[in-house]
């Protein structure tokens, strides 16, 4: 059996998720001009500060094209995001400042960014930009134009004017975190085995790819162990096919119980397992595939009241001695694991050319 290793690149999949969130924060950006722009023209046409803040606007006008379509714009980082959003706050502040401060009518376009922050930076993030969006509206209210005698309702009524942004900020902050949440917790679903609770090939991949570049590059040796129940079919005829079930779930049991926690276990399928040693050569595998085998042996299997006692094959190759190569390795101790049920079953076998 030719054995092929899918492969998933977490790097990639985070950076292709920035390169969306860059895409939408490009977005948005423009929509904050074109919003200015709006107001300048309805609301604003006869505003004194009107060509102030026409600069203002080709100013932020320019820093979107660097951020997005020169200079930094294969670069994708949340702390790009961030200081993209800690832009989009300094740009509206001071269009608010020339267009009526906290009366201004482009207040709510704080929203914009305490939304933005949220999705694409999390919880921590969205709060410290929330008190920075306070921060500056406070400083809007209170200017240096401002009444020096302020009342204690004047004040009340600018921290009332902000719980919008605290309640947006909050409730945008919990989806934040509910969202990162389910979406460990998808990521962990999709890279274990429901049954055992064991690595599927998928997360089982990923990180033997990791060792065994590891592996190469230092010269330090590793070993790969597959192995198989014997006789699973006899099982399930005589105690049903859900005895085949708890038979599996032993084997992962037993499998965990005799590894170090550095050794990478997951099931291949069906009643099939796979084991990456690291830092392990083929006669300490053979050791350890040997615990492993006696301690199965071992086990009883409970099914309707009997104990049944089960016995695995076992396949061991090693790198770099049988190949230099992962899928090279893992192919050849399913070979010497084929070995091991054609001489008899219930043992461990290294792979050997012969």
């Amino acid at each position: 059996m030719q054995i092929t290793l899918p492969t998933i690149d977490e790097r990639e999949i985070e950076k292709e998720q920035l390169r969306g969130f860059s895409r939408t924060l490009a977005e948005i950006e423009w929509l904050l001009v074109a919003l200015v722009i709006f107001y300048l023209e309805i609301l604003g046409s006869d505003s004194e500060n009107k060509p102030l803040l026409v600069v203002i606007l080709l100013v932020f006008a320019f820093f979107i094209i660097f951020f997005h379509y020169c200079g930094l714009h294969r670069i994708y980082h949340r702390w790009k995001i961030a200081s993209e959003t800690c832009a989009m706050i300094a740009f509206i502040t001071v269009v608010l400042w020339y267009t009526g401060k906290s009366e201004s009518p482009l207040v709510s376009l704080y929203f914009l960014v305490i939304i933005t922050a949220a999705t694409a930076l999390g919880e921590t993030i969205t709060r410290l930009e929330v008190g920075l969006v306070s921060l500056c509206y406070l400083f809007l209210s209170f200017s240096p134009l401002t009444p020096t005698a302020l009342s204690l309702s004047q004040i009340g009524q600018s921290l009332l004017q902000l719980f919008p942004f605290w309640l947006v900020g909050h409730l945008t902050a919990l989806l934040a975190r509910d969202s990162e949440f389910a979406k460990e917790k998808i990521k962990y679903l999709s890279q274990t085995d429901d049954l055992t609770g064991l690595l599927n090939m998928r997360a089982f991949s990923q990180l033997a790819e990791k060792e065994w570049e590891r592996s190469e590059r230092y010269s330090h040796p590793f070993s790969m162990l597959m192995l198989d129940a014997d006789d699973l079919k006899l099982i399930n005829d005589t105690y049903g096919h859900e005895a085949g079930g708890k038979l599996i779930k032993l084997m992962g049991n037993v499998l965990q119980r005799n590894l170090r926690s550095t050794d990478i276990i997951a099931q291949y399928g069906g009643d099939e397992f796979v084991v990456l040693l690291p830092e392990t050569e083929s006669a300490r595998a053979v050791k350890a595939s040997e615990r492993i085998r006696n301690a199965i042996e071992k086990t009883p299997l409970v099914l309707s009241g009997e104990s049944a006692f089960i016995t695995v094959s076992i396949g061991v190759a090693s790198y770099p001695e049988h190949g230099s190569e992962l899928k090279e390795i893992m192919n050849r101790a399913d070979k010497a694991l084929y070995k091991s049920k054609k001489e008899g079953k219930n043992r461990s076998t290294v792979f050997s050319e012969v």
